[in-house]
């Protein structure tokens, strides 16, 4: 066994959350393999370019499915694969499909940040980013040993709804009666993110604002760059990216408080402009349906372990500030 390093953040990381390989088999649950994902962050994950890999539970030779989209964060992110026959019940929409042809019992199922195929029996490397051997007599798996051996009713499925990652196969997954889940899911994030606001911590930036646009109106087909800006005494005041601090823009229901509220989608803000003693970052909100949001900046100094989040009139540690939901800009976009 081995264990896959996939981020410095316990709750960072997407995950193989479900396996199943008895697809359209005699009493099968269902007519087709699937292999599920789980974003257990709290930022949404590109996967484009990614890939779900399969090898026999001996073998050495990996057949690729290449994925594309994004698993936002807490999302599920279903794979449709092959089938063994004509049995079993539609899988709910999938998200993405494939080709491999999985084995009912015994396998192994890799997910992998580029689509180059794996050689060897147990494969590693730093494109793994995560590691599934099902069956007991898959020859590579994440820790002590593989999941238990399933059928053509159960899957392996990741403890805590797909939260649960102590790199051991054998105590992270159960076999049970298979029950996929996709991006319509509801979201689950298995931890959320330390919110710096109000806490007088020194990972709270100082001052932090939606620069512009204080409001937004767009058709769904439209899109609008918006910028935030920061200052952090001491790494804000020099010309240029200081390169340490994480910038995101979220959008979500409008009178939801991002800090704790479900419904909101964080994407990463680049670095724009130093502003006198504020740095300066953009991002673009593009792709939305029809509907009535509220948007907002969130800075984190840490690499994404606590957040400052950022209004209009501005929030931070300094004097007089704090993160008001009223504050909120608004955003309506029209069919």
């Amino acid at each position: 066994g081995f264990t896959t390093t996939l981020s410095d953040s316990p709750c960072d990381s997407v995950v193989i959350s479900q396996a199943y390989g008895g697809g359209g088999n005699a009493g099968a649950t269902f007519a087709n393999h699937f292999v599920e994902l789980h974003n257990r962050g709290t930022t949404t994950v590109d996967v484009t370019g990614w890939a779900i890999q399969y090898a026999s539970a001996t073998g050495s030779t990996w057949s690729v499915n290449t994925l594309t989209g994004s698993i936002p964060a807490g999302g599920y992110y279903l794979v449709q694969l092959a089938s063994g026959g004509a049995n079993g019940s539609p899988l709910p929409t999938p998200d993405d499909t494939g080709t491999s042809n999985m084995a009912g019992a015994n396998g192994k199922v890799a997910l992998t940040s580029d689509s180059v195929a794996l050689t060897g029996t147990c494969p590693t490397g730093g494109a793994i980013q995560d590691f599934l051997g099902y069956g007991a007599t898959a020859s590579c798996f994440e820790g002590a040993g593989p999941t238990l051996s399933l059928t053509n009713t159960t899957s392996a499925q990741r403890n805590g709804a797909g939260c649960d990652d102590t790199d051991s196969n054998s105590a992270d997954f159960t076999a049970a009666l298979p029950v996929p889940r996709n991006s319509t899911t509801a979201a689950l994030t298995c931890c959320a993110p330390t919110v710096a606001n109000e806490s007088g911590d020194a990972d709270e930036a100082d001052f932090c604002n939606v620069q512009f646009p204080t409001s937004i109106t767009m058709t769904t087909a439209g899109s609008t760059q918006v910028f935030g800006q920061i200052f952090e005494a001491g790494v804000t005041e020099a010309a240029g990216n200081p390169g340490t601090i994480t910038a995101e823009l979220g959008y979500g229901p409008r009178t939801a408080n991002p800090q704790h509220e479900a419904g909101w989608t964080f994407i990463p803000a680049a670095y724009n402009v130093q502003s006198g003693n504020n740095d300066e970052f953009e991002a673009t909100l593009t792709g939305l349906a029809a509907g009535t949001y509220g948007y907002a900046f969130r800075f984190s100094l840490d690499g994404g372990t606590s957040w400052t989040y950022c209004d209009v009139n501005g929030a931070g540690s300094n004097a007089g500030l704090d993160f008001e939901t009223p504050q909120i800009p608004e955003m309506i976009v029209t069919p």
